[in-house]
C-alpha cells in the first residue's frame, strides 16, 4: 500500500489533549496486555503527538500520528477524508512495533522479507510459525507483524488473508495482505532507523495496586469518552492467560539470561531428545568424537526458541567432557577414550529418563521448517504471474464532441466495457432503440458520427456500436506485471510474433519480435533461450524499425519460446506463430 510515495500529506499539527487521551486509551485497550505498567503505554503513545491527514497513491485516505522525532507511529484509514470514524483499528507501523511487542508475529525466511519490501504479499508457503505458539487463534483480517525467522524485530505489517485454522503446511495462495514494510514510503518519512536487535517486553506490575489500576482506569474511563466523541465503541481486551510452553522448553526465555542450573537442564533435555534418533542410526555411526557429538546432536536438539547463548560455557559443567561423563554415570551414554580423545560409543534408548522424556520442537526442526518454507516461497514466487493487459481508447476527432455532450472527460482513457456502458446508457436515456427490431438503434445527431462516410441507412446494429466508436478513437494500452508499476503507452498492442524461417537457404531459425511491450528484454530472452534450447542466440534491430529488436534462436524452437513467454506471464492469445519452412516445402 505504501510502496510508492503518498499522493498527498497535509501539514502536521499537534493533537488536542482530549484526542491524545482517547488515542492512548484505545491503544491501551487494543494493543497492551492487561496489568502492564503505565510506562509501556507512554512508550507507545508519547506526549506531544502530531497528526496529519494523507492520501495514498491508490487514493485511500487516512490520518497519520507522528512523534516529535517525526517517526510515524500509527495510521488510521478512513471511509472518507472528513470522517473521524475509522474503518479499521489503528494500524501499527514498524517504528511502534520496535518499541513493544504489540502484535502477534508471523515468522518467515529472510529471503522472503525482501519480496515483501518489494511490494509482494506473504504467501502461505513462506510462513514458518506465528509467535511463541505455532499457530495461535487468528481470524481473517487480523492485524499481524512479520519478522525474519530468528529475529524479534518485525519488518512488515499486514492483515491475515487466511485464518490460523486454515493455515498449514499444505496451504496455498496468500497468507497475509501486506500494508506497510520497513523501507517503504511511511518508513522514509521518519528517522529511517534500522530495526533493533531486541524488543523491550511489556512489564506487568508486581502488585495489583495503584500502578496497574492507573492503566486499567485509563482504558475504562477514556474509552467511553472516545466512543462518545467518535461515534464508535471500543471493547477492552480480556486478560490473556499465561502462554503455554513447549515440553522441555519451560526454562527457555529469550528475554532473560539463564542461570547455570537452567542451562544444565536445557542441555540435559537436548541429550534426551537426541538419544532416540541416535539409537536408530546405522551401527557404523559410532564411535562419535565428543566434540562432534555435542555440536551435531546436542546443540541442534535444544528447544526451537532457545537463545543461542545457551551452551556448555554457560552451564555448571563448562566442558563437554564433564557433561558427557555425568550422562554416562547416569547410564545414558557409553564413552571411551581413544588416543587421548573422548568418544561416544553408544546411547541407551531404553533408559527410563529417555522413555519418559516428552518430545518438543527443536532448533533442528525449526531450521528444517525455515529451509522448507524458503524453498516453497521461492517456488511460489517463481510461478507465472499473468500480465494484466488492457486495451484502452481515448476520444479523438469526431468522438470528442460526443463525450463532451454526455459529460464524460474527453481526455481520459476508456476500456471497451466502459464504452459499452456509456453507449447503452445514452441509447436508453434518449429512447433510440428501434421498436420494430431492438437489435438496431436510430442514431440521433450526437451519434451521427458513427455512420460511415457514404452510409445511407438511418439505423445501426447495436452489436457494431462499440466497434464503430472505437474506430473513431485513439488506441492506448496498459501492461501491469506483478509487483511493478503499470506501463501505459499510446498505440494498439501487437502480439508477440514467433516465426520460423530458413536462413542462408537451409538452416531453420526461430525469430521473436514485438516482445518489448510485454516488459521483456532481448538480453533476458537470449539468455533464457540459450539455456532451454541449447542453441546459440542473438539479437539485432528489426529492418525498417530501428527501435525494435529481433531475437534469433538457431533451430525450430516455437514450443520452447512459447513456454518461456507464458512462464513470464504473457497471455497465450497475445502470442502468434507462423512456420514459413512448411510453406516453402509445400511449394
Amino acid at each position: 500500500m505504501f510502496k510508492r510515495p503518498l499522493q498527498e500529506k497535509k501539514t502536521s499539527s499537534p493533537i488536542r489533549a482530549s484526542q491524545w487521551r482517547q488515542l492512548k486509551a484505545q491503544i491501551a485497550s487494543e494493543s497492551a496486555p492487561a496489568g502492564c505498567i503505565p510506562e509501556d503505554i507512554d512508550a507507545l503513545v508519547p506526549d506531544r503527538l502530531l497528526s496529519a491527514k494523507f492520501t495514498t497513491y491508490q487514493a485511500e485516505s487516512g490520518v497519520m500520528y507522528t512523534s516529535q522525532d517525526k517517526d510515524p507511529l500509527w495510521i488510521t484509514l478512513r471511509d472518507e477524508p472528513d470522517k473521524y470514524i475509522p474503518t479499521v483499528p489503528n494500524i501499527h507501523l514498524v517504528y511502534t512495533l520496535w518499541k513493544r511487542p504489540v502484535l502477534p508475529i508471523i515468522t518467515t525466511p529472510s529471503a522472503v522479507i525482501s519480496k515483501l519490501i518489494g511490494g509482494a504479499d506473504l504467501m502461505a508457503p513462506g510462513v514458518i510459525g506465528v509467535g511463541d505458539d505455532e499457530f495461535p487463534s487468528l481470524a481473517r483480517g487480523a492485524l499481524v507483524a512479520i519478522a525474519p525467522y530468528g529475529s524479534e524485530a518485525p519488518l512488515a505489517v499486514g492483515r491475515m488473508a487466511l485464518s490460523s485454522t486454515e493455515l498449514n503446511e499444505d496451504s496455498k495462495g496468500k497468507a497475509v495482505y501486506i500494508i506497510h514494510t520497513f523501507q517503504d514510503a511511511l518508513w522514509e518519512l521518519g528517522s529511517k532507523s534500522n530495526p533493533p536487535q531486541t524488543i523491550i517486553p511489556f512489564t506487568r506490575a508486581l502488585e495489583q495496586g495503584e500502578e496497574t489500576t492507573s492503566v486499567d482506569a485509563l482504558v475504562t474511563e477514556e474509552t467511553q469518552a472516545a466512543g462518545a466523541h467518535a461515534g464508535f465503541s471500543i471493547e477492552t481486551t480480556p486478560t490473556p492467560g499465561e502462554p503455554t510452553t513447549e515440553p522441555g522448553a519451560e526454562l527457555v526465555e529469550s528475554q532473560s539470561d539463564l542461570t547455570p542450573a537452567e542451562v544444565d537442564t536445557v542441555l540435559r533435555k537436548a541429550l534426551l531428545q537426541a538419544i532416540p534418533r541416535l539409537s536408530k542410526l546405522p551401527p557404523g555411526t559410532f564411535p562419535i568424537p565428543a566434540s562432534n557429538f555435542y555440536s551435531s546432536h546436542i546443540l541442534p536438539s535444544r528447544p526451537a526458541r532457545c537463545p543461542p547463548s545457551c551452551d556448555i560455557k554457560k552451564s555448571s559443567f563448562k566442558k563437554v567432557s564433564k557433561f558427557l561423563q555425568a550422562a554416562e554415570k547416569d547410564g545414558l551414554l557409553k564413552l571411551k577414550e581413544m588416543k587421548g580423545d573422548l568418544n561416544v560409543m553408544g546411547v541407551v534408548a531404553t533408559h527410563g529418563e529417555v522413555v519418559g522424556h516428552r518430545s518438543y520442537k527443536t532448533m533442528r526442526d525449526a531450521e528444517a521448517s525455515a529451509s522448507k518454507a524458503a524453498e516453497a516461497a521461492a517456488t511460489e514466487a517463481s510461478k507465472a504471474k499473468p500480465l494484466v493487459v488492457k486495451e484502452l481508447h481515448k476520444p479523438h476527432g469526431s468522438s470528442v464532441a460526443f463525450f463532451k455532450t454526455i459529460g464524460n472527460p474527453p481526455d481520459e482513457l476508456y476500456a471497451g466495457s466502459d464504452l459499452r456502458t456509456i453507449l447503452e446508457d445514452y441509447i436508453h436515456a434518449h429512447s433510440l432503440v428501434c421498436e420494430q427490431d431492438k437489435k438496431y438503434i436510430r442514431p440521433d445527431e450526437n451519434l451521427s458520427f458513427l455512420f460511415a462516410k457514404n452510409e445511407t441507412s438511418e439505423f445501426l446494429p447495436r452489436s457494431e456500436l462499440v466497434e464503430r466508436l472505437v474506430g473513431t478513437m485513439q488506441h492506448w494500452h496498459s501492461v501491469v506485471a506483478d509487483g511493478r508499476d503499470p506501463v501505459l503507452k499510446k498505440g494498439k498492442l501487437s502480439p508477440i510474433s514467433i516465426v520460423i524461417k530458413l536462413r542462408q537457404g537451409k538452416r531453420a531459425s526461430t525469430l521473436i519480435t514485438d516482445f518489448e511491450a510485454f516488459l521483456l528484454t532481448a538480453d533476458f530472452l537470449c539468455a533464457e533461450l540459450q539455456k532451454s534450447c541449447a542453441s546459440s542466440t542473438s539479437s539485432a534491430p528489426v529492418k525498417g524499425k530501428p527501435n525494435a529488436i529481433e531475437v534469433l534462436v538457431q533451430g525450430k524452437h516455437a514450443k520452447a519460446v512459447t513456454d518461456l513467454l507464458i512462464s513470464q506471464g504473457v497471455p497465450k492469445h497475445f502470442i502468434t506463430f507462423e512456420d514459413l519452412t512448411d510453406k516453402k516445402k509445400k511449394k
